[in-house]
């Protein structure tokens, strides 16, 4: 998880686990899903081969 501020990026090879780690944040605070992630603080992200992220 990495958070600033008001924004929150949640990755894990276990989709059930990021499942319920929304679930528990959103029981205390309000969320939107933004989708698939493709900036993040001036930073594009995309898929790495490894199964990870490349920012650039």
């Amino acid at each position: 998880m990495l958070v600033y501020v008001d924004d929150i990026i949640i990755t894990n090879s276990s989709g059930q686990a990021i499942s319920n780690l929304i679930a528990k944040l959103n029981a205390e605070f309000p969320l939107k899903n933004l989708g698939k992630l493709h900036h993040f603080l001036g930073l594009e992200v995309q898929p790495a081969s490894n199964g990870g992220l490349q920012l650039s």
